[in-house]
């Protein structure tokens, strides 16, 4: 794989992702080579997140993401969140995680009515050693497996060795007979890839660079290694991150040791690019699987000329966290990262979001943070511009806009911001009756559901029909339409 390209799409491994079967996900729309949108039932569900879903363009259009927003205090402390699944019900089977290192620790199911009180917890996998148990861990599902996999780490030699865990049901586990599945493992998350039909790890890795400020390596840095597996137990690569028995401090410094190997190909490996700052590392990162989408909250570091010892930089060099990024994927494996200069927010992801009241739902050990649901990304313009949807056969539901007027980056003269929508046929016609200056809004509107309507009229009258919404806005944001 040429470097420009693995810069350009900030990816590694496509090569053997997309070698994989890949399949399209049971019961989620997929958007064909033409733009046109094939939905396995009748609900519609257009998000915003880059090029691919808008159209025939004109004008300048941005896209970006939102902050997270603290709701308040963490609800319990009792246990990590790490992962939840939506019962029929509307609630919200969910597991935890207690331990910390060289420490016992347990798996705790639980179930949630609203997203934040827990009831029913109960363990359902613990070890009761703790002698070279770690403190990190992840949880993902695969419903076309039929699996929940749970990977834990272990204090070893070559630094950590990655154990994983299996259950049909979330209740009843069963350890993996040929642990460990691999050696590495200090931060990462896990994910499973309905697109590519494999899991996907997300760990830190190192990466040899030479650093100005040598703190944890004197020669290297920490980036994303990225391993993937049919089924949890065999893993591309399986090589170690890195040999520590191999590592020696830099002479006179106690910061900064040379790296032992071999290390994981850089081809399994997302690095900083020549658009980051020059001491950027990527610290840790974990993500989930939306509507066809994928998204990842990576946490950046940056180590600190502070002298070790003094505050915020603790005895041996580690500093801060920098701050936090949205990255985006359609696949899991080929990331962009087109919002790098936008800060997420001080909370690090540790589970799938639940979908509460229009919020998505977040846990963390500072808080409870929330972001407006359809909310994470979204297209806006600051002058006037035009844009398309992808091609839609329409249900007769009525639309429903997610949006903002004016933008949340356009305060001033706010009576100038608008949004027109209108209905075109495969002739790249209006239907008649579903022109723009029948939809019109403007300042100020800020809601998750605005109804779409020409005049009286929903869309409704079309059922059938072959379709694209064009939009004209302009000092306006756009989140997502759904019918």
């Amino acid at each position: 794989m040429k470097r420009r390209a693995f810069l350009t799409h900030a990816a590694a491994g496509a090569a053997w992702a997309t070698s994989s079967n890949a399949v399209s996900p049971a019961g989620t729309a997929q958007i064909s080579g033409n733009g046109a949108l094939q939905p396995t039932d009748d609900r519609l569900k257009l998000l915003f997140m880059d090029r691919l879903d808008v159209w025939r363009t004109w004008g300048h259009l941005d896209f970006a993401a939102s902050p997270f927003g603290r709701l308040g205090d963490p609800p319990q402390k009792d246990f990590i969140v790490k992962y939840s699944l939506k019962r029929s019900d509307g609630s919200f089977d969910v597991w935890g995680f207690k331990g910390a290192d060289y420490r016992p620790w347990k798996v705790v199911r639980a179930r949630s009515r609203d997203g934040i009180h827990f009831e029913d917890v109960h363990t359902v996998l613990e070890r009761t050693e703790g002698a070279h148990w770690a403190h990190i861990c992840s949880f993902s599902y695969s419903p076309e497996l039929g699996r929940f996999l749970f990977l834990k780490n272990m204090n070893a030699e070559y630094g950590f060795s990655m154990h994983a865990f299996t259950s049909a049901d979330g209740e009843h586990w069963q350890e993996y007979e040929h642990n460990p599945v691999f050696y590495e493992g200090d931060r990462w998350g896990a994910l499973w890839s309905p697109t590519l039909q494999r899991f996907i790890y997300y760990g830190k890795g190192i990466q040899r660079y030479q650093k100005r400020i040598p703190e944890l390596f004197a020669d290297a840095r920490r980036v994303v290694t990225l391993r993937s597996s049919p089924d949890g137990f065999h893993w591309t690569p399986n090589v170690a991150e890195l040999d520590r028995k191999n590592e020696r401090k830099t002479e006179g410094s106690d910061a900064g040791r040379i790296v032992g190997g071999p290390l994981v190909p850089d081809e399994f490996q997302i690095s900083p690019d020549e658009n980051d700052p020059p001491d950027l590392e990527f610290y840790a990162g974990d993500g989930f699987h939306y509507e066809g989408r994928y998204y990842l909250l990576m946490l950046n570091y940056a180590a600190s000329s502070i002298p070790p010892g003094m505050p915020p930089v603790n005895k041996n060099g580690h500093g801060p966290a920098l701050d936090t990024e949205w990255w985006i994927s359609r696949d899991g494996v080929r990331w962009d990262r087109p919002f790098r200069k936008i800060d997420a927010g001080e909370m690090f992801l540790t589970h799938n979001p639940m979908i509460v009241d229009g919020k998505f739902l977040f846990h963390a050990d500072n808080g409870l943070w929330a972001i407006p649901e359809d909310r994470i990304t979204y297209v806006s313009a600051r002058a006037n511009a035009i844009f398309d949807t992808i091609q839609f056969t329409s249900s007769g539901r009525p639309f429903h806009l997610n949006a903002r007027v004016p933008g949340s980056k356009y305060r001033s003269y706010p009576e100038q911001a608008y949004i027109m929508a209108e209905l075109i046929d495969d002739d790249d016609h209006v239907f008649s009756g579903y022109e723009k200056e029948r939809c019109i809004f403007q300042a100020s509107r800020d809601e998750l559901a605005i109804p779409l309507q020409w005049n009286g009229r929903d869309g409704s009258e079309l059922k059938g029909k072959r379709m694209r919404i064009r939009f004209h806005l302009r000092s306006a944001d756009i989140f997502a339409v759904t019918a």
